[in-house]
């Protein structure tokens, strides 16, 4: 409050001094007005500033929220990829080797590509089944990942299989 009545009497002693003087206001008395104007403007009680500082704590939390759950959801997908890729691989290798034992080896390389193209379609609809389920932000970006490592473990299983019968 001195400030502000300093400031106003600044005002007026320039003002009468420019006045007599007979010009206009001086640059001393404009700028005191707009020191003013921009102290009552850019002035920030404490109540207002703890507001601000509950509000941007708040805003960080809900941030820290938002990153564990979509690190929750991608490693729950992740983790039902895994499931469904270790069952899928166990069917197929008991497949090959029932195929082998029956038939012989010119139909299982026709049953181990139907067999890869089934796998990753079945994964493929599991991490979508899993996606509609969870975050879309941790599994969209893991939905590639996944199935470049589907499709590679199941090449490795079929070959390494097709090549121990």
């Amino acid at each position: 409050m001195e400030e502000r009545k300093k400031m106003e009497a600044l005002r007026v002693r320039n003002r009468s001094r420019y006045t007599q003087a007979g010009s206009g206001p001086g640059v001393g008395v404009l700028l005191a007005t707009v020191t003013l104007k921009l102290r009552d403007r850019l002035y920030i009680s404490d109540v207002q500033r703890l507001h601000f500082r509950s509000e941007i704590t708040r805003r960080q939390t809900s941030e820290a929220e938002v990153v564990v759950e979509v690190v929750a959801a991608t490693a729950a997908a992740a983790a039902a990829v895994v499931v469904v890729v270790v069952v899928v691989v166990v069917v197929v290798v008991v497949v090959v080797k029932v195929v082998v034992l029956l038939v012989g080896v010119v139909v299982v390389v026709v049953v181990v590509v139907v067999v890869v193209v089934v796998k990753v379609v079945v994964v493929v609809v599991a991490v979508v089944a899993v996606r509609g389920s969870q975050s879309k932000k941790g599994i969209t970006f893991l939905l590639p990942l996944v199935v470049v490592v589907v499709v590679v473990v199941v090449v490795v299983v079929v070959v390494v299989e097709v090549e121990n019968t």
